[in-house]
């Protein structure tokens, strides 16, 4: 596969988005007011990041044009974040704590995963 036609999978236009709204509300705005932009924003955002980089990622071991994420994969990647970041986390250091609210964040950023790349097929 050609570098342009990795890249133009790689920069998918939601993908852009959704990562500079990240960066944007990670280290540039410091306090809303708003409890969700200050504490849940990124929580929501961060599963579509990892499973479309993971999505690349394959699609480079793999060496195909694009690798698709099962919804068992998703599944898995929302269990496995929460898990990390809601319960091993927080046991091991103060300096994390566990919000069931970014359970369902999580959860809401595999759907919204999901929504995108069903549409693209």
């Amino acid at each position: 596969m050609k570098i342009r036609e990795r890249l133009r999978f790689f920069f998918r236009p939601w993908f852009a988005f959704f990562c500079l709204i990240y960066l944007i509300n990670r280290f540039l705005i410091k306090e809303t007011g708003c409890e969700f932009f200050d504490n849940n924003l990124d929580d929501l955002l961060a599963v579509p990041i990892v499973l479309h980089l993971s999505s690349f990622a394959m699609s480079l071991i793999y060496k195909i044009r694009e690798y698709k994420i099962s919804i068992i994969q998703i599944l898995i990647t929302v269990i496995y974040i929460s898990l990390l970041f809601e319960l091993f986390l927080p046991w091991q250091s103060s300096q994390y704590h566990s919000d069931i609210f970014d359970v369902f964040c999580y959860a809401g950023g595999g759907v919204i995963y999901w929504l995108i790349s069903s549409k693209r097929s």
